[in-house]
Formats: structure tokens, sequence, C-alpha cells
């Protein structure tokens, strides 16, 4: 989904807030292939604001909406490693 990519490129170039603003309204889509990446990239913005109660809210919601995946994609593996590890989470998902 070309929203969440463009949430995402603002997160990596520091545009926090317009990242924010566009990841939220693609979790509002509802598209099960868009919701884990920006639920998990919100949760990294939310860890680098310091707002790790946040952070961990959209890293459960992420999981939740990842199990409807039999098989996840590798960047969603990814991104759940990654953010797992930050938040101190323990994480089985290979």
């Amino acid at each position: 989904d070309a929203l969440c990519v463009l949430g995402v490129i603002e997160q990596r170039r520091g545009n926090l807030p317009i990242a924010q603003k566009i990841l939220r309204e693609t979790l509002k889509t509802g598209k099960k292939d868009v919701i884990p990446a920006s639920a998990y990239t919100l949760a990294l913005i939310e860890y680098e604001q310091g707002r790790p109660a946040e952070a961990k809210r959209y890293f459960q919601q992420a999981v939740k909406w990842q199990e409807s995946y039999p098989s996840p994609p590798l960047e969603l593996k990814w991104a759940h490693q990654k953010v797992a590890k930050l938040l101190g989470f323990e994480t089985a998902q290979q």
C-alpha cells in the first residue's frame, strides 16, 4: 500500500508527526496486508519518542493482526523481531 510506504519513508526521514498521521490512517483501512507493517512502524515511532506503553500497545496490535497470516512475509518477521528486541519482548517468531 502506497500510503503505508509513505509513512515508513517519513519515519525513516525523521518526520515522526507526519509519519504517525499517515500510518494511523492506514490502520483505519482494515487492510490485513497493511495493518501489521503500519502498527510495527508506529511502535518504533512511539519508542523513539519515549512512550514505551504506546509502543507496546502498537506492537501487540501488530502481533494480533499478523496472526491472521499463515506465513507472514519476511518483512513482517523482521519488523516483529526488531520491535520485540527494542521493547524487551522475547520472540519465538522465526
